[in-house]
């Protein structure tokens, strides 16, 4: 393997217990703490490391009598809850493995994950997921077990309360060992069928305390936990990092209450994704047209000092120290309130992850006392490989993703490939060793997929996915990623697709912001209807000077000569996003066949 440039990491102590014992050590040495907070009718209830220990006791006896065996696999299949947690850790301490289950998924894709792995057993929560999987139940010969958390009309399935009372609460804690497989956590499909990589507890423990040695996150700090567990970037965070570090996880009560739970739980450490940092952005922007005048005008004098202080940086220091004394006065007058509403006033770490997120975003956020840290990496890799550092947050580095976390190793390949390799290493792709031997070569190196670059000081860069790069007529080759992202830029830009494969230019397929966007119309005094806006001539207009500033900073070759607006956001629902909202490039071109062939078929914009 040729390599171009490589990190190595300061190393990390070598796993000595998994993570179901750093549970079980919690609960020995911690009984009356606080582990887990959820909404009963609308109260707070508190979940100690004691309670927590017993219904993992209880729901793993439970399993043992339905007959699941180490090695046997066992599905979840249901929103974050307390019940997600036990039934995690209660499966890998009997030395089974868990298959976390997007919630969002089709029942073909349920099927698949199922059917894939091999489980015995899943356990799913309410009667849509109940109902969802009956569908597919016919293909499904292997799966002996259903059981379900919320209370159902079918005979056939089993309660998780039966579950829990079959079982007793004795002291048979865990059977599991650091290289045993814990955990098959699908990919996200971006690119074709999902494949499950094969997590081992030794991946896990690894990866956790690899972390937490740069975080030091403690038994006083508070995670809320809201985007899918069935992704390996929460289940690190929320779940396994609260585990060993002994800290609190509060669970939303689901994505619309979230600003709600936010502001209850303020947390000190929280996760996001660029879609959510985007959504509160747009949240204190339209406060500027719902509040009073007073708070109105507070607010945006507030906001204007902040990107004048981010542009001023480039000015000089005189501009730069003049800014920063009039920032610091709004700050106090009105940054704190706008970081209390949000619910963020007492984080002490901000994280984006699971997608790309624009550097401008982040400017945006560090304008108003919020600098958000970037975490790079894989479901393949147990989830985070870099993190930025307030060191690397300078007008410099700000968009890199970071260093290696301790204890692990990058590369660049030949043909400019990420390379991971460490102890975070999947053992492989369940089932399928073709897969395997791709990802993972005879040195150890596993291929992230993602094109990028390690500056001298060791932060890296991510330049998108090698799958994704163009090939255009003229053989000249386009790594889209960075395009898309400098149009994203725009807050009017929700979701750019650059497309140009075997043409003679480049072309975009443009989503736009439908909160950025109400605020643009209501300015201009035009109805808010996104579908009659798409194709308003004021907005086409708008988005083409987002495109000529984007195409005077690129060499012609790469400039994009057509764009269509398309009259609403990709979801998840119609394939066209993965459940953490990053864009699956085939099903969106393939979705606007039609509409590409026109653009290159048409002389006009």
């Amino acid at each position: 393997m040729s390599t171009r440039a490589s990190q190595t990491a300061p190393t990390v102590g070598e796993p000595t217990q998994t993570i179901v014992g750093s549970f079980w050590s919690n609960v020995d040495r911690n009984p009356g703490g606080v582990a887990l907070r959820h909404r009963v009718a609308g109260e707070w209830v508190s979940t100690t490391w004691a309670q927590y220990g017993s219904e993992v006791r209880m729901v793993a006896n439970g399993l043992r009598n339905l007959g699941i065996a180490p090695g046997d696999r066992v599905a979840i299949l249901c929103d974050n809850r307390v019940e997600w947690h036990v039934t995690d850790v209660a499966v890998m301490s009997i030395g089974a493995i868990s298959v976390p289950i997007y919630q969002t998924n089709s029942a073909a894709q349920v099927q698949h994950a199922l059917t894939d792995s091999g489980s015995c057993a899943v356990v799913l929560d309410t009667c849509e997921q109940l109902a969802k999987l009956q569908t597919v139940l016919p293909e499904l010969a292997g799966l002996r077990h259903v059981v379900a958390i919320d209370p159902v009309a079918e005979t056939s399935v089993g309660s998780f309360a039966e579950l829990h009372r079959a079982g007793t609460d004795g002291d048979d804690r865990d059977v599991s060992r650091l290289d045993d497989v814990a955990t098959i956590v699908y990919t996200s499909g971006t690119t074709g069928t999902a494949k499950g990589a094969a997590i081992t507890h030794r991946n896990i423990a690894f990866t956790v305390s690899s972390v937490i040695s740069l975080v030091h996150v403690n038994g006083d700090d508070r995670f809320i936990s809201f985007l899918p567990l069935s992704h390996i970037a929460e289940r690190v965070m929320s779940h396994f990092g609260q585990i060993a570090s002994g800290a609190e996880t509060w669970f939303a009560g689901s994505l619309a209450t979230v600003a709600d739970d936010l502001r209850q739980c303020r947390p000190t450490i929280f996760f996001g994704v660029p879609r959510i940092w985007e959504k509160f952005r747009d949240a204190i922007e339209a406060q500027v047209t719902t509040q009073s005048l007073l708070e109105r005008t507070a607010l945006r004098c507030y906001l204007g000092v902040s990107d004048a202080r981010q542009g001023s940086r480039h000015r000089g220091p005189l501009a730069s120290a003049v800014m920063t004394v009039e920032w610091e006065i709004m700050n106090r007058l009105v940054g704190g309130a706008v970081r209390r509403k949000l619910g963020l006033d007492q984080a002490r770490m901000l994280v984006s992850g699971a997608a790309p997120i624009n550097a401008a975003l982040l400017r945006w956020f560090a304008g108003i006392g919020l600098a958000i840290a970037q975490v790079y990496g894989q479901t393949e890799d147990c989830g985070p490989v870099t993190l930025t550092t307030p060191a690397d947050m300078n007008a410099t580095t700000l968009g890199s993703v970071g260093h290696a976390l301790p204890g692990m190793q990058l590369s660049i390949g030949g043909d400019g490939e990420l390379l991971v390799r460490g102890l975070c290493v999947c053992a492989g792709y369940w089932n399928n060793p073709v897969a395997t031997a791709e990802l993972i070569d005879s040195d150890g190196w596993m291929h992230t997929g993602d094109l990028g670059r390690i500056d001298p000081d060791g932060s890296v860069w991510i330049v998108g996915r090698k799958k994704d790069l163009i090939v255009m007529v003229n053989g000249h080759k386009v790594v889209p990623a960075e395009l898309e992202s400098r149009l994203q830029v725009d807050p009017l830009v929700l979701d750019a697709v650059i497309v140009g494969e075997g043409r003679p230019y480049l072309a975009a397929l443009i989503t736009l912001n439908p909160q950025q966007l109400a605020l643009w119309a209501m300015a201009r005094d035009k109805p808010n209807q996104a579908e009659t806006l798409a194709h308003d001539g004021d907005v086409r207009a708008t988005i083409s000077a987002v495109i000529d500033r984007v195409n005077r900073d690129v060499a012609r070759s790469e400039t994009i000569k057509r764009f269509r607006i398309l009259p609403s956001p990709f979801t998840a629902a119609e394939g066209e996003l993965t459940p953490t909202a990053k864009v699956k490039r085939n099903v969106v071109v393939q979705h606007n066949a039609t509409l590409i062939d026109d653009m290159y078929a048409s002389s006009t914009t």
